[in-house]
């Protein structure tokens, strides 16, 4: 279909709507979905651009971003936090088709027109994750880092096929502050949460796991050590009391199962 130009053409530069908010939604850790996006290297069509991947929709949904693995040296997504957070985890729903990515952040805004699909010139970015990952598994967690802009950035190298699909770019915040640094400083993080019920729980902590129901019922008594996934299969939808016990004490979460 041929679109319209000159005065034939109709554009729309923005869309306001003004209310009163009743109600947040509580997504736990995750700090990325409804956030601005700033700019990424291309789409298949105009329809599945990588503005989707912070809509909170992981899977089977139309709305994703879809790219030719030849069309970019380095597909990239830039996301505006819209405010500085301390991140330690980020997670990649694709169609298993992407076998690594890389994550930079920046607290300084970066320079849009430096950025292309060969090369990135601005300084503001601090590289924090790097390297090949499991195809089914895109999770990765690193040292709280402080964050208020985040690109993903997926070489053309680990796509296997000559396309991608990424339905969903998550970031979640690190919930854990013990006031130590260096290896001496315990990190608790529980994600994603919420979590659909079958789908793993990964657990990046140091100590004794315990899951309870809203009834007090122990559903879940692990011990972890840095790294570690929880089956939720057995667990009914509902919110859950996560307690980890660690060296530095007790630390709970509230844990939602969908």
């Amino acid at each position: 279909m041929e679109l319209p130009t000159g005065e034939n053409a109709v554009r729309i530069y923005g869309f306001d709507i003004y209310g009163k908010l009743k109600e947040r939604t509580d997504r736990g850790n995750l700090v990325s979905v409804g956030k601005t996006f700033l700019k990424s290297s291309g789409a298949k069509s105009f329809y599945t651009n990588a503005r989707h991947i912070f809509d909170g929709l992981n899977e089977n949904t139309e709305y994703h971003w879809d790219f030719d693995r030849s069309a970019a040296d380095k597909h990239y997504c830039i996301l505006d936090l819209e405010d500085e957070y301390d991140v330690n985890a980020f997670k990649v729903y694709d169609a298993n088709q992407i076998e690594g990515y890389n994550i930079y952040v920046a607290t300084e805004t970066p320079d849009l027109d430096k950025i292309n699909n060969s090369a990135d010139e601005n300084s503001v970015w601090t590289l924090v994750s790097s390297g090949d990952l499991n195809k089914t598994n895109k999770s990765v967690t690193v040292d709280r880092v402080k964050a208020r802009y985040v690109k993903i950035e997926i070489p053309s190298g680990n796509i296997d096929g000559e396309s991608a699909t990424v339905t969903e770019f998550e970031v979640y915040m690190d919930g854990t502050s013990t006031g130590l640094t260096g290896t001496e400083r315990e990190v608790t993080l529980l994600y994603p949460n919420p979590v659909k019920r079958g789908e793993s729980l990964n657990v990046a902590a140091q100590g004794r796991l315990k899951i309870y129901t809203i009834d007090g019922v122990n559903v879940c008594d692990v011990v972890v050590d840095g790294e570690a996934s929880v089956s939720t299969q057995n667990f009914i939808p509902g919110i859950y009391l996560a307690v980890v016990s660690g060296s530095a004490g007790d630390k709970s979460f509230k844990l939602v199962v969908e």
